[in-house]
């Protein structure tokens, strides 16, 4: 009994426990002071919830790359000089198609809807437009293309976007590339990622064989699941908090009281982290 006597006292009469429960709730449940704390409590719950609604990646991938990569030089560059413009996407046809098939014209523009294109083969049927020429066959389409359309000083740039093969006497186009520039103002992050997950489907499943690609896309993948992760991550605590509570405390006020504070404490992790 004197050694117990002895170990609680210490504790009995130590500061900052005499203090909370002699002063500190005797204030914080005072009339005149509860509803400043209900006031800070919601807004603290309201600058929380708004900076959930608001998370976002704020890293630069320059910081995430090697120094002297490609890469790198590529991102100074598009920060520097063309910041204020959507990005600029690859679209790579990696296979021989009859681009002078009517159907695949057609398929190609639905492919391309919603973006501005920097296009050989769209800057190709305004030349056959503007000589009034037709070139609705392989010889004729391919032959107009290599000996008038591309030694034109007009449309010269667009010699390295097409690949040509030949075949005895004859010239294939086995691989072409064009830019795709989506039509909307914004520059951020999610814009990118969204336009990743629009067309990344399409060249799984489409008939024409293509791929797209930027050098931010390697990021973007990492930058998805680094907003959805921490969520779910928190989210799935706080349930798991949840569950344990409901069976383990007994009085519905305590259980209640409990919740709140969890769920309070997570939200302000999240939003005003």
């Amino acid at each position: 009994d004197l050694s117990t006597h002895h170990d609680s006292v210490p504790y009995q009469n130590h500061f900052i426990q005499h203090f909370l429960r002699e002063h500190y709730t005797e204030w914080i449940t005072n009339t005149y002071v509860k509803p400043f704390v209900v006031i800070l409590y919601l807004i603290y719950a309201s600058f929380s919830f708004m900076g959930c609604l608001q998370i976002s990646d704020g890293s630069n991938i320059i910081n995430l790359l090697a120094t002297n990569s490609p890469s790198v030089s590529f991102a100074l560059t598009q920060q520097k000089y063309f910041s204020n413009y959507s990005p600029v996407i690859g679209f790579y046809i990696y296979e021989p198609i009859e681009y002078w098939n009517s159907t695949v014209q057609e398929h190609l523009k639905t492919l391309g809807q919603g973006f501005n294109k920097i296009s050989w083969i769209d800057n190709y049927f305004h030349y056959l437009r503007v000589v009034n020429v037709s070139a609705s066959t392989k010889s004729d389409f391919i032959n107009i293309l290599k000996t008038s359309f591309l030694r034109s000083p007009e449309y010269q740039h667009f010699v390295d976007d097409i690949i040509f093969s030949k075949n005895g006497d004859e010239y294939d186009i086995i691989a072409s590339k064009m830019y795709l520039v989506a039509r909307t103002t914004e520059k951020t992050r999610e814009e990118v990622v969204e336009l990743l997950e629009r067309l990344r489907p399409l060249s799984l499943i489409n008939s024409i064989k293509f791929i797209v690609f930027n050098p931010t896309f390697v990021f973007m993948d990492r930058y998805s699941s680094s907003i959805i992760s921490p969520i779910l991550t928190s989210g799935f605590s706080v349930l798991t908090i949840l569950i344990l509570t409901f069976f383990l405390v007994i009085n519905p006020l305590g259980n209640f009281w409990l919740i709140l504070t969890v769920t309070s404490v997570e939200l302000g992790v999240l939003g005003l982290m």
